[in-house]
Parts: C-alpha cells; structure tokens; sequence
C-alpha cells in the first residue's frame, strides 16, 4: 500500500471522525440547555466554550497519543519518557491508560505485536477513548514546545503545553454515561479519539499504517462489536459452572435478551434493560467462577452465589473494583484469602464470607473499605486478632465460630456479644472475659516450681520454708489472697457438707424458678380472660408465646421511640432464632417507623383475632404503651433456610414508600414465622367495599376510588423498580391487601413474598390465578397487572371478584363481566350505584374501566405492562379533585434493597433502580 492509497483511506476515515465529533456537539449544547436553564438565575451562554474546548482538549489529547505511540514503534525510549512525563503530570487519567496499552498492546516496549483477540485491543481503546472524553481539561495554546528530538523520529508532531486543574469536569460526563450504554455512542467516541491520533500521526507512514490497520479490524470486520454483550459474558461464565443434575442455568440461552421483560433467564437483577446484579443462591453450583467473564458485565454492582459448593480457594472477585455487594456464604471456599485482597475495593458494602473452611488472619485490607455495612464472617477457621473497623456506617457484623484471639476492638464495642460467641482466644467486655487477668489455673498430676510467686502445682507436699502459699493436697494457708488450685486432700467432712449445702439450695432455687414461672402464666390468662381481650378460639399473642416456647421469664424489651436516626442499633441478634444461649427465639426488627420492641413485648400485648388468609391467620396485638401492631402468624414458608429467609425478609424490609406498608419485624422458627407490621385502623380496601360498616362509615365516591387507583400504582410502581429480581415482585395483590389509612391514603402490603412461600403453597397467592399461571404454570411481572386490573374492576364496579376465591365459586367474575358490558357498549351500567351518580365524571370513569379491562387481556402481548398502566391512569384527571395529599405519610430514607448500591429515593415511573446498596 502507497502512501496516496493511505492517505485516501484517512481521508475517508477522518469525515467519519467528522460525523461523530458532530453529534457529540450537538449532545453538549442539549446538555448544557439543560444543565444552564436559569440555574441560580445565570442565563450565561457556554456552548462556545465547551465546544471550543472539546476541539482543543481532543487534539492536544491525540498529540500526546500519537506521540507516544509513534516512540513505541521507533523503540525511542528516551521520547516515550518525555511524553510519559508530561502525561502523568498534566494527564493522570490518560497516563494510566497509556501505561496500559503499552503492557497490553506492546509487550515490554520492543516489538509492535498486535493482540490476538480483538476484546483485548477493544479494552484498551475504548478505555483510553472513555478516559479522553470523561477528563477533559481546560487548555490554553501555547507556543509550540521543542522538547521533543527531531533527529529521533522524523515526524514533527505539533505539541502544546497545557494547563490542567486536575479533575473532571463534571458537565461533561454525560458522554461516558451515554457511551456506557449505547454501542452507537461507543463508536463514535471511538472514533473521535482515533481521528485525533491519525491527524497527529499523519506524516509518520509507519504510524498511520498502524493505526489504519487497528482501525480496520475493529470497524470493518464482519461482526463489528466492540464489546462483548452480556449475553455472550453470561454464556461464558455459565460454561464454567457445573449445575449438575439441577440444570438451574438451563435458562441462560444465546440469541435472547437477558434482561427482557419477561425476565427468563434465572437469577438476574436488572434495571431498564441494564444487568447490575447476579443472584445465583441456592442453585447446586460448583466449578469456576470465570472472574475474566464477570468483567465484561460493565455495570455488574450485585453477586451472589450463596449455598452452592463451590470450593477451593476465594476467586480474583477483587478484580471487580466497582462491586458493591458480594455474598459467598454456605459454600466450600478453603484457604486464606491474601491481606492486600479488598485493596481497590473502595465501593463494597456487604461482604458474606460465612459458612466456609477459610483459614488465615482476616484481611487488613477488608477493614480499609471505609463504605462498609455488612460484615459476616462466622463459621469459618480465620485465626489471629481481630483488625480494627473504624467505618462509621457499620452495622452487622459477625465473627462467630472461628478461632480468633486477642482482645475485641474497641470500634466493635456497640455489637451485641453473640456476634464473637465461640472463639476461645477472644477477650474483652462483651463477652466479659478480662484480658489482662494472668492464667492462674493449675495443671494437675505435675509437678511445680515451688519458689515462684505463682501457686505451685504439685499433688504432694511443698516447700514449707517460703513465705508464699504453697498449694498442696493437705497444706497450704486458706487466708491467702490467691486461691489454692487442689484436687484432693484437707478436710473430707468439710467438703461433704459444702456440696450438701449447694445441691440442696440448687434444688431450691430451681423449685422457687418452677412456681414463678406457672403463677405468673397462669396470672397472665386469668387477667386475659377476665379484661375481655381475648376473642373467638381462645386466641391471643399468649398462646402464640405458648405455642413458640417462649421461657416466661425472659424480660421485657421496652420500645425506644425514635428520635431521628433510622440505623439504630437493635437488641437482636444478626442471625436470628437464638439468643447467646442459644434456646430463645428473637424478634428481628427491619423498621423502625414504630420504635423498637422485642418479642417479650409482643407476648405480653393484648389481642385479637383479624382473621384469616391464604397463608396463615392475622392478630391485632396492642403493647403495654399502647401501640396496636399486627401479627401475622405463617405455617406456609417452611422452604427456605434461616439464613435465606433472614436475607429475604430484610430485603422487604429496606423499601420505604408513602403508598407501600413495610413489615416492622420478623420472627424465625423452623415450623413457623410471625410478621409484624403497623396496624392500621381504617382496614382494608376490601372491607371497605364489600364489608357491613353500618351507617357511620363514609362511602367511597368517585374521587375516593380514584386516589385509591393512584396510590396503588404508585406503591406497586415502586416496588416493582425495588423488586425487578423477582419473577413476580407482589404476587398476591388483592383488595384485602390494600389498606386505607387516614383520608384513604393508600398502602400495598404483603408483597414479595412468593419468594419465602413454600412451592405447594404458592397456588394460594392471587398472582397464581392467573391466566398464565394456569394455562403454563408460569408468572411475570405482568402478572402483577393482571391483578391490578382485576382491583381496578373492583373499584369501579363493586363486585367482589370470583378471582379471589381458590376454587373459583362464588363472587362475579368481573373480567368476563367487564368485556362483555365493553363489547355490547354498555360500560356505563356497571359502575358501583354509589359512583354512578357522579355523571360528570362518567367519562373518566370509562377511561379507567377500559384500563382495568386492558390489564386483565389473558394474552401477555395484550395485556398491558405496568408502566403504560400507570401513565395512562395519571392522565385522568378530576377538575375538582385536590392537587395533592395534604398531609404525605412521612417515610424514613433507608439503603436501597439492591445490595451495595444507594439509597432509596422518592419513586419515579421513569427512573430505573438507584445505585448506590445492586
């Protein structure tokens, strides 16, 4: 190839350079409309600036590219430290990359080798690309600089000093958070950076020759990606696994859209299309983890593989530098995990290593993470001290069951003594062993030295000349301040009587605990019965304290109203079921909109049957200071570990929305489980619609039922962005499930819990009824609107739906009465009499009829999706309905249900799943 033929080639690449560089303009002058709009009243037109700058940052950029480059070729040491220096001291972000390319692209600086694989040539470029664009700096041209050797390379290449501040400029991010995301943006930064280098490097035939090649490969290959998807990184981490007989991964196929509506490849977290998260628990995994496949997941933040058996040492996790939460708990992982390994794990927050055979100290480096929250490192074989955990956001930690040593550091102070149990070398005053107390205990049947300050530890006799105590069978001063260590020997009579005396007064005391305990149980009943709390059945939370076993005389846990700080520390355990002795169940609470509580409060609250549900029967308990709860009591989520429901319910507990009711504790027990939420007074929606209220309760109007409609699709809104990782993120949504608080604001509750229900148990759960579910034994997220669609039908019409009931006798089937009423035109006779008079109304009323009718299509292609539902019932609106709640419920912020990754905000339909705790 001649040097005209080249140049041709440029040329044609240079007006696709020219292209892209365009549109990168035109995003920068959107940006900045955006970004400039009276903010703080400043109406300054910066459009030429930045675009001036993109000009002169991107060029000044493709100098120092080209030059680097062209030293690389030409093996000029000497240039390549000339540039390197005046890169690493204006450029640090370019330097790295620069560094990279040279190890990767051009193995020890001597020979030009071109990578094999076009992913590795990839990396580099895009890296470098992303890096230019993401730190541009502000530049001032100056004259041209002559440190460079002509006589070195032929080539004069225009280079400029510049003025760096040394950080980001923060308006012009955008441009990696599009490129991120959008091959096209990709390519075009790809290019732009590239053109620079070629116009840089345009005199120099062996550089451009070079360049042009890269070029090529990358943009005119058959398959032009410059990424691998995640689909292809997905398949490839699948092929190191062994799912064995479970074929839990049978879902993973090529030629599909991991993170589609439908969501059918198992055990992804998604968020608007974008994978951040994989939760592959309980799959019967073994094999590799292929870390070099994780990598490619750009936005990866989520990974767990809990309860597989995986085994051998920790994988390079660590080379997952953006990784915000990592769960390895219940595998086989052995060996000791290197001190330096959590270095650059800077964005961590929730590390599970329990239930492995790890041995070693626990890594230093895991106490620099300063961002961390949840630390588990229980039942394992880590050895030596305890490091130091100064983070001051630190919430659960456990290092149970292992074989460290040394005193507890004082940063761990706040943590409950449970948390150290089982590690015989520790010391310090959780666990109430003093550390600087000497080891004065004797060792039997040998012998001593007699002289020494300590007791002798002999059997027979002593040196009867010391002045200090000898601790002999028969000898020694029973004054002295240090205790005589003996087996035998003195005075048998006395030591008869001595253990009389204690066996008869532990018998005693033990008969006295007997009679305390069955009086005050039996006070407790006679009060029960006699104040008329107890209801139908005889039930009441004590005989729920009966039925768990619970010892009547654990004390009372008194509630702490809260005060401002939501992450108070708790009087729980972090694994709950057991107390330090290991026989008292706790109650672990995951809210503290209510304050805190124990279960002895629970036990002692007086109650009342609710009623009964699909998955277990409801109490209205009200405590000692006059706080009503609910207590719903479960037989039916026996499938799942403690330690998996533990992790699910908590979950549940981090969402915090003014239209979504979140559980306030839980309790744990292999047989049974018992949630706690808020009561609230008002009842449920379907109380409300089809209940005998009596003539004191206020009707529903028009403009009642349909704030009740918004605040159901803004609650299941919400919790469909916090719960995208379930199959079904409600999954029972029913009227009895929505409740009326004051001025019928809504709440959703009972959701998420298909996941801890028990598989023959699920068909009990609304979201089972439908359609798909019957037909394919299969749920979606659109289940979930099908079940709102039958509520929106309930509403409008005031039939109890047949949908509710199991067996499907009994009640309207509103679906098949609402499509007939729409297809022979008479909608308007369906309407509930107490809305029917609202005739000014009645086209909004049809509006949300249709709607309803939408939602509950049997075929999953017609049905509507949640989002469409939810924009099109914002679009109604009532000229004479209030403009908003004028008293919102107050929702305390909390972390983000996606481990790792934020904090929850306020819910928007258009926003995906906050970054911050996936």
């Amino acid at each position: 190839m001649n040097k005209k033929e080249i140049l041709k080639l440029a040329k044609g690449f240079r007006g696709r350079a020219k292209n892209c560089i365009r549109i990168a303009r035109e995003r920068v002058e959107k940006a900045l409309q955006y970004s400039y709009r009276d903010r703080r009243n400043k109406k300054r037109d910066m459009r030429s600036l930045w675009i001036q700058r993109i000009n002169a940052g991107t060029r000044q950029h493709g100098v120092n590219y080209g030059n680097f480059m062209h030293g690389l070729m030409k093996e000029n040491i000497q240039l390549n430290r000339k540039v390197l220096s005046e890169i690493s001291m204006h450029e640090p972000y370019s330097f790295k990359a620069l560094v990279d390319i040279s190890r990767n692209a051009f193995p020890g600086n001597k020979n030009v080798v071109l990578p094999t694989r076009k992913l590795d040539l990839f990396k580099n470029l895009f890296a470098i690309s992303l890096i230019l664009s993401f730190s541009l700096p502000k530049h001032t041209p100056a004259k041209q600089s002559d440190h460079h050797d002509e006589h070195e390379h032929p080539t004069t290449i225009e280079n400029h000093s510049i003025n760096h501040q040394n950080k980001c400029f923060p308006r012009f991010q955008y441009r990696y958070i599009i490129a991120r995301n959008n091959p096209r943006a990709s390519l075009c930064l790809v290019v732009e950076v590239m053109a620079a280098v070629a116009a840089a490097a345009a005199d120099s035939c062996c550089s451009l020759t070079l360049f042009l090649l890269l070029s090529s490969f990358l943009l005119f290959s058959s398959k032009p990606t410059f990424a691998e998807s995640d689909s292809q990184a997905l398949l490839k981490l699948k092929e190191s696994f062994d799912d064995g007989a479970t074929g839990a991964l049978v879902s993973w196929n090529p030629g599909s859209d991991p993170c589609n509506e439908e969501g059918t490849w198992e055990g992804l977290l998604c968020s608007n299309g974008i994978l951040q998260g994989l939760r592959l628990e309980g799959m019967g995994l073994s094999g590799k983890i292929d870390v070099d496949a994780l990598i490619l997941l750009n936005d990866l933040r989520y990974f767990s593989v809990m309860n597989n058996s995986f085994h051998g040492n920790i994988p390079e996790i660590n080379r997952l530098s953006a990784l915000r939460a990592l769960y390895l708990s219940k595998n086989k992982f052995s060996g000791e995990i290197p001190p330096d390994y959590f270095t650059g794990m800077g964005s961590l927050k929730k590390v599970w290593l329990s239930d492995n055979e790890f041995s070693g100290k626990i890594p230093r480096s895991l106490s620099n993470v300063s961002r961390l929250l949840d630390l588990h490192l229980e039942n394992n074989q880590f050895t030596g001290k305890i490091p130091d955990f100064n983070q001051r956001d630190l919430r659960s930690v456990n290092f149970s069951n292992n074989k460290l040593e040394g005193q507890i550091p004082s940063s761990l102070l706040r943590f409950e003594a449970n948390v150290f149990a089982e590690n015989a070398g520790l010391c310090g005053a959780q666990i109430m062993v003093d550390c600087n107390k000497t080891d004065q205990t004797s060792h039997v049947n040998g012998g001593g030295d007699q002289n020494t300050d300590k007791p002798s530890n002999v059997n027979h006799g002593g040196d009867r000349n010391t002045d200090k105590p000898n601790n002999v069978n028969g000898g020694g001063d029973r004054n002295t301040d240090k205790p005589s260590n003996v087996n035998g020997g003195g005075d048998q009579n006395d030591n008869r009587k001595i253990i009389a005396a204690t066996v008869t007064l532990g018998v005693m005391l033990i008969a006295l605990i007997v009679f305390l305990i069955t009086w005050r149980k039996k006070k407790r009943k006679k009060a029960l019965n006699s104040g008329g709390n107890a209801t139908e059945n005889g039930n009441s939370i004590a005989n729920i304290e009966a039925q768990i076993s619970l010892p009547a005389t654990v004390g009372e846990v008194h509630v702490v109203r809260r005060t401002g700080n939501s992450n108070r520390t708790v009087r729980s355990s972090s694994h709950p079921g057991t107390t330090r002795g290991g026989t008292v169940p706790e109650l672990v609470m995951v809210n503290h909109e209510m304050g805190v509580f124990g279960l002895p409060s629970l036990m002692k609250a007086t109650a009342e049957v609710l009623g009964n549900g699909a998955l277990g029967s409801s109490y209205k308990a009200t405590m000692a200071n006059k706080v009503s709860v609910v207590v719903k009591r479960t037989k039916e989520m026996n499938s799942l570990g403690k330690d998996e429901f533990d992790a699910g319910v908590k979950r549940l507990g981090m969402l915090k929305h003014p239209n979504v009711l979140t559980p306030l504790a839980y309790h744990y027990r292999i047989d049974e489980k018992l949630f706690v939420y808020e009561f609230i007074a008002n009842g449920s929606l379907l109380y409300r619609l089809h209940g005998d209220q009596g003539t004191s309760a206020a009707a529903l109007d028009w403009l009642a039922r349909l704030k009740i409609v918004q605040g159901i699709i803004e609650g299941l809104g919400y919790i469909h962005a916090e719960l995208a990782y379930l199959d079904v993120p409600h999954g029972n949504l029913k009227s009895s499930n929505v409740l009326l608080g004051p001025e019928n604001r809504t709440l959703v509750s009972e959701y998420g819990l298909c996941s801890l229900v028990s598989s023959d148990r699920t068909k009990t759960l609304i979201a089972y009824n439908t359609p798909e579910a019957i037909q394919h034994g299969k749920v979606c997220h659109k289940s979930d609107v099908y079940c709102l669609g039958i509520i929106i039908l309930e509403i409008l019409t005031g039939k109890f739906p047949s949908q509710y009931i199991e067996n499907g006798k009994g009640g309207i089937d509103v679906v098949e009465l609402v499509a007939m009423a729409i297809s022979e035109g008479k909608q308007a006779e369906l309407f509930d009499s107490e809305i029917a008079s609202s005739s000014n109304s009645l086209r909004e009323m049809e509006k949300l009829l249709h709607i309803g009718s939408l939602c509950t299509k049997t075929s999953l292609d017609e049905r509507l999706d949640l989002k469409e539902a939810i924009k099109r019932i914002q679009e109604i609106r009532v000229d004479n309905a209030p403009e908003s709640d004028p008293h919102p419920r107050k929702i305390e912020a909390s972390p983000s249900l996606q481990d790792g990754l934020g904090d929850a905000k306020s819910y928007d339909n258009s926003s995906s799943i906050r970054e911050g705790d996936v």
